[in-house]
């Protein structure tokens, strides 16, 4: 009984070792391409504060911020007028290129194409204006705005709907953010909250020790 349960373990150990060396595959949306593939874009977001007309109709939320997270898809969340909100990237960061690449990329969603403001933080309290951008998609060259630093890592993103863009109705309310994506991505800033995901080297120690302790219990047996 216990051999079994040291074999499942092994097995465990095993599969989340292949997991976390497994190559991130490209990914391409709307013509962007992500060399490190869904894991470039938003994966959480910090208290969402929609503008006015963002609302629930017909049973559906348009104002639910979990529709910005991850990799673009057909549910986005409107920001209501003037509204705005603050994405995070933990597994990894958006960064330089050192040269005109867009790093980010934002992406908007529905019939009319919104204008809104973008800004970038490394901890969420001083923020640096990238202005006004519109399009379905849209992408930013951050080495090109003189207060981004080359190489640092800036984990967050903050859009805010352009009022003066002109109010519009409900329920899709000001623009509509699908996603947002590090092109340029980086890996996580340490300060981050980064869920816990055994590292490679932890994991290989892991899989030796069940492996040693399996062997000597079959040698005993």
């Amino acid at each position: 009984m216990k051999t079994k349960k040291i074999q499942q373990l092994i097995m465990s150990a095993l599969l989340s070792l292949i997991s976390s060396l497994a190559i991130a595959m490209p990914v391409t949306y709307s013509g962007v391409t992500f060399p490190t593939g869904d894991s470039s874009f938003a994966d959480a977001y910090l208290p969402f504060t929609p503008g006015p007309n963002s609302i629930t109709q017909g049973g559906i939320t348009y104002d639910n911020p979990d529709y910005v997270l991850g990799a673009p898809d057909n549910a986005s969340v409107s920001l209501g007028n003037g509204g705005t909100i603050t994405v995070q990237f933990t597994d990894n960061s958006l960064t330089t290129s050192g040269d005109a690449t867009k790093d980010l990329w934002i992406f908007e969603f529905g019939p009319a194409i919104e204008d809104f403001q973008v800004e970038i933080s490394t901890n969420a309290i001083d923020w640096i204006d990238l202005g006004f951008i519109r399009g379905q998609p849209s992408g930013l060259d951050i080495d090109s705005f003189a207060a981004v630093t080359s190489g640092t890592l800036y984990s967050y993103v903050r859009i805010t709907d352009d009022i003066t863009n002109g109010p519009t109705s409900p329920p899709f309310a000001g623009a509509d953010i699908n996603a947002v994506g590090a092109i340029t991505s980086g890996p996580a800033a340490p300060e981050d909250p980064v869920v816990s995901v055994s590292e490679p080297s932890s994991l290989a120690l892991l899989l030796c020790g069940l492996l040693v302790a399996g062997g000597m219990r079959k040698r005993k047996a």
